[in-house]
């Protein structure tokens, strides 16, 4: 391509619509979150500005990189708002999260699924935040699987005899019938489900052997 200078136009054309083709195939499927964009546009940024210096008249070289700067900025900008707004209303709920839990001290938790988010908190802070409460939250999803969790919560038959409380999201309940069926399934135990707090967006949940 900088062989034959002829063709950087479209050179700088195929790079720049390639980029944001991409972009626009990943949003029909999910949200293009600002560490992806920002990590895909500096590589797209090198190519430009080598394409730019293929350019014979000094005036095109700044109106293009001009023109170029402007709209990464704005959108560098606006990334950085959003991102803002983003956490601002992720610590908003993970401190009603907080308050729910703290009703309950000396108690084991476990989150289902998305259910608890912590990526509104201080990384730094997670650990004092759970001290504080006084409450273990034990990891059951994709980076704490068994044994990592053995002897503090080897089956889902410890849900009903330590008892371990679930934190879940409202609407999760589909997840916790599946639950009990194992439970029955392999311990012959019928289970109940109790609700014994909740706001607006979670609640606690807590696995009992059903009476007769």
């Amino acid at each position: 391509m900088f062989e034959r200078k002829v063709t950087y136009r479209w050179g700088l054309l195929f790079s720049g619509l390639s980029f944001f083709m991409l972009l626009s195939w990943i949003s029909l499927n999910a949200t293009v979150k600002e560490r992806v964009f920002l990590s895909a546009i500096v590589p797209l940024l090198l190519i430009i500005i080598l394409l730019i210096t293929c350019y014979q008249k000094k005036i095109w070289k700044i109106v293009v990189s001009s023109v170029l700067y402007l709209l990464t900025l704005h959108t560098i900008i606006i990334q950085t708002v959003d991102m803002y707004a983003v956490k601002k209303e992720q610590r908003r709920i993970a401190d009603k999260q907080i308050n729910l839990i703290q009703r309950f001290t000396d108690c084991d938790f476990t989150p289902l699924g998305a259910g608890f988010i912590l990526e509104g908190l201080n990384p730094f802070g997670v650990t004092s935040i759970f001290k504080s409460l006084n409450v273990k939250m034990i990891g059951n999803g994709w980076m704490t699987q068994i044994p990592l969790n053995r002897g503090v919560m080897d089956s889902h038959l410890d849900f009903v005899e330590k008892p371990i409380l679930i934190f879940m999201a409202k609407g999760s309940d589909l997840v916790l019938h599946n639950i009990q069926h194992c439970i029955k399934k392999n311990y012959q135990i019928e289970t109940t489900l109790e609700v014994i707090a909740e706001d607006e967006l979670s609640e606690i949940i807590v696995i009992k052997k059903k009476t007769i």
